[in-house]
């Protein structure tokens, strides 16, 4: 049976089951019959019956929901639901009892898990369902579902141990909650974003080839200097390495770091808006050896004040990066992956270099003694210029205390931990305070500058010697028109459509037109494939799609007036958003196209 299972289970690659060696969490006694017997180190016993219940399970047959089940042990009642469940709703089983689950790897059949749309994660280790869940966020089936979430406790839970699975369920909750509010943003910010990267084409073409530091220093030692509260503590202990390691510095320490006399080698900035020029490049005598890295969303200036010291990687794994690496003929060295703040940047930054051991510091990622006490001392923060919004949520501590932390922090955590495991490089969080960063070592800083081996390296020239881009400007130019005609056909298509929508009248008398309304109200099932081909549209409007589907997805799946009328206005106003956002992109696009021959061959 076990080896049944065990292929049913690695058959599907979204599917998590951990490594189990000799871990036990319970000891298993016995069955009888359909039910299991347990116990613990005390010898206290614990039945799990597996049985049908016989009141209502909870899916709705006619509602697309997120399921979550907790236990894996009650086949029959996961057999019920799975048969009960919209059939593109989706089931993921969570059991974090390993006894439990070699107890239904030997004696129950898995075949279930067969089914379409049905996930599980079998560990003990509560961090690894970042990872697991990690898989799905980049769904739009998934993210669809976001905020129908049903919950099925399974019996043994429900009698013996719900503070385990009410750990795990919180941390559920705070990752979704840090998944849905990056699709609450406002869609004008992706726009300014795109105006950016469109303005930074000519500096692009100036940029020097990321793809050229790709592994350009492997095995060299790298320290990430971030700008957390605890940085006051032991910012002595650079003095002592800034020869003897590459040290990158993001943008909010810079000032400080030259005012103790450390000089990085690059300074890393990621926030689009003239905030981070003003505050961090305008009037700053910046080192000429120093070299500023940024994806091309940054103010245009902080590239221009530094032409022939910059490095300006594309985003890995953003889809709007996609489309301009495509247009730019550029590859995937020419990007690593850079999350969503500064210290990514670094970090990504690093692990593209091969660098190893990347020593993190001053990435807190929490509050300091009080929730006033968010960055070092020597930044823009001194003051209060910038004030943060004050959350209450809480994470493990650097120490294995409970710290106050926020949403976004939360969010900048998760990245990192994908990031740390995704690669080879030996990570060591030596930031001596805030949230724990797992995967990460932790040491001391003075301990990990210890334990490093001291060798004089030549950076500085290597990086002056490294090319520009070099860009056939004539096949840029004629791929940048052929995505413009592309665009305003569709454009013209959507707003035809629009026309259409309007011109329905659903009501409660003329149902007897409800598949006239229904063919009408498919060809949005045409719309969306068109968008989810265009990496550009996608970027730009996938937070106004996920909450399109979080309307549609709220109703049952039904044909009634309401239903029908839910449809036609959620339609309607994703309509007006896609046509207002393709109007930007064709205006913004038509400016490149017309201002092509200003941008210059690099000599």
């Amino acid at each position: 049976m076990i080896d049944k299972n065990l292929n049913t289970i690695l058959k599907n690659p979204y599917n998590y089951i951990t490594d189990f060696n000799e871990r036990e969490d319970k000891i298993f006694l016995a069955k009888e019959q359909n039910d299991f017997f347990f116990s613990n180190e005390k010898g206290d016993i614990f039945l799990s019956e597996n049985k049908l219940q016989e009141d209502n399970l909870i899916p709705n047959q006619n509602k697309k929901e997120l399921i979550l089940v907790m236990g894996i042990l009650d086949t029959p009642n996961i057999k019920e639901i799975i048969r009960k469940k919209h059939k593109e709703s989706i089931l993921i089983i969570i059991e974090p009892s390993l006894t439990l689950m070699k107890t239904a790897l030997n004696y129950l059949d898995l075949a279930f898990l067969n089914e379409q749309h049905v996930y599980l994660f079998a560990d003990d280790k509560i961090e690894n369902l970042s990872e697991f869940l990690n898989k799905f966020m980049t769904k739009f089936e998934f993210l669809a579902l976001l905020k129908n979430i049903e919950l099925y406790v399974t019996n043994y839970y429900q009698k013996y141990d719900l503070e385990k699975i009410n750990s795990f369920i919180k941390e559920i909750r705070k990752i979704i909650v840090v998944t849905t509010t990056l699709y609450g943003n406002d869609i004008d910010d992706n726009l300014i974003g795109l105006k950016r990267n469109l303005i930074n084409l000519k500096n692009l073409q100036q940029s020097r080839s990321v793809s050229h530091l790709k592994e350009l220093f492997k095995n060299v030692p790298a320290i990430v200097v971030s700008a957390g509260p605890s940085l006051n503590q032991n910012i002595k202990h650079l003095k002592n390495i800034k020869n003897n390691i590459i040290i990158i510095a993001v943008d909010t320490i810079l000032e400080r770091l030259l005012a103790e006399g450390i000089k990085p080698h690059f300074v890393c900035s990621i926030e689009r808006g003239i905030e981070t020029y003003n505050y961090f490049y305008k009037n700053k005598t910046i080192p000429e050896d120093v070299f500023v890295v940024g994806p091309p969303v940054l103010y245009n200036k902080v590239f221009e004040e530094n032409i022939e010291h910059m490095f300006i990687p594309l985003r890995n794994g953003v889809r709007e990066s996609n489309w301009l690496s495509d247009k730019m003929n550029l590859n995937e060295d020419d990007g690593f992956e850079m999350g969503t703040s500064c210290a990514h940047v670094a970090f990504g930054l690093a692990i593209h270099m091969a660098c190893s051991p990347i020593i993190l510091v001053g990435q807190d990622l929490a509050y300091g003694k009080d929730k006033t006490n968010t960055h070092a001392g020597g930044t823009i923060y001194d003051g209060n210029a910038i004030q943060l919004k004050q959350e209450n949520i809480q994470t493990e501590g650097y120490f294995g205390e409970n710290v106050f932390t926020t949403a976004v922090w939360i969010q900048f955590k998760m990245l990192f931990e994908k990031m740390i495991q995704s690669t080879n490089s030996v990570v060591i969080n030596a930031t001596e305070g805030g949230a724990k960063i797992n995967y990460a070592q932790q040491k001391t800083l003075n301990e990990a500058i210890s334990e490093l081996e001291m060798n004089n390296i030549d950076i500085n020239n290597k990086l002056i010697s490294i090319p520009k881009n070099n860009c056939d400007l004539v096949q840029i130019k004629n791929a940048f028109e052929a995505d413009l005609k592309r665009f305003n056909r569709f454009n013209f298509d959507c707003v035809r459509y629009l026309i259409d929508l309007k011109k329905m009248k659903i009501t409660s008398w003329n149902m007897k037109k409800k598949n006239a309304f229904i063919k009408q109200l498919n060809y949005m099932d045409k719309v969306l494939p068109m968008i989810m081909g265009e990496p550009l549209l996608v970027h730009n409007l996938q937070a106004e799609i996920i909450q399109y589907f979080w309307k549609i997805n709220s109703v049952e799946d039904k044909i009634t007036v309401e239903t029908l009328k839910n449809k036609q206005e959620a339609q309607i106003y994703l309509l007006n958003v896609i046509i207002a956002v393709m109007t930007t992109i064709i205006e913004e696009t038509q400016k490149v196209v017309d201002e092509f021959d200003s941008i210059k061959e690099v000599k």
